[in-house]
This record gives C-alpha cells, structure tokens and sequence, in this order.
C-alpha cells in the first residue's frame, strides 16, 4: 500500500494538493483492472460451453434439412 501511495505522489503534477478522493479513485481503478486480468473461465467450464454449441449446431442442421426439404 505504501508503494501505491508513493506512485501516486510522485505522478502528481508539481503543485497539486494530495488529494484523498483522486487517490481512491486511482486505487479503485487499479484493484479493478487486475481484477479483470483474472477472469478467465475454469477449463471445465469452457468444454461445457463447446459441448453446448455443438449440440445447437446440431439441432440447427436437423431442423434445417427438415424445413428446406418440405418447401
């Protein structure tokens, strides 16, 4: 945290007042995107997602040939 706050001070413009709000503003922001860089799905998760998209695909095709096969 001490490292947050010194970043934070020596990014500052020369005379601007430390300001309490910028700086939680700034540490939200940064909480945020390394929260964001973490969001990957679990591996099982992601073979779930593709055995469902198969099976869409699937029923797609089959229902397709039987409509485009009575008009």
């Amino acid at each position: 945290m001490v490292n947050r706050v010194e970043k934070f001070d020596n990014q500052q413009a020369a005379g601007e007042q430390w300001d309490d709000k910028n700086f939680a503003n700034r540490l939200s922001g940064k909480v945020n995107a390394d929260n964001a860089a973490n969001t990957g799905l679990p591996e099982k998760t992601q073979s779930s997602i593709v055995v469902a998209v198969y099976f869409m695909y699937k029923y797609a095709l089959f229902y397709s040939r039987k409509i485009f096969k009575t008009s």
